[in-house]
């Protein structure tokens, strides 16, 4: 595997890392198709810019090692944190 770069063949399954900055107490979540991939110590912390101490959470929405279609519950793709009220703002890139 390419550093950097994860390739469906790398693939272990669907993994959201969730991550709270201990300094900031910013929270914040990667997804992955690696189970190990993102560890405190190798995360910035969005807010501070920073490696910082972290709690950090796993889960594994999907154990497939084969990517699903668009249509499957637990793809990558698929995941969101959508939450009503939420407004695009004008800064944003849209087509």
């Amino acid at each position: 595997m390419t550093p950097g770069r994860v390739l469906p063949e790398d693939r272990e399954g669907v993994f959201v890392h969730a991550f709270k900055c201990r300094q900031c107490g910013l929270e914040f979540q990667l997804f992955s198709w690696l189970r190990d991939r993102h560890r405190v110590g190798g995360v910035f912390c969005p807010e501070c810019g920073e490696k910082t101490l972290m709690l950090h959470w796993r889960t594994c929405v999907n154990e497939s090692k084969e990517v699903g279609g668009q249509e499957e519950e637990g793809e990558i793709f698929r995941l969101t944190t959508r939450f009503p009220g939420f407004i695009l703002m004008d800064d944003s890139a849209v087509d």
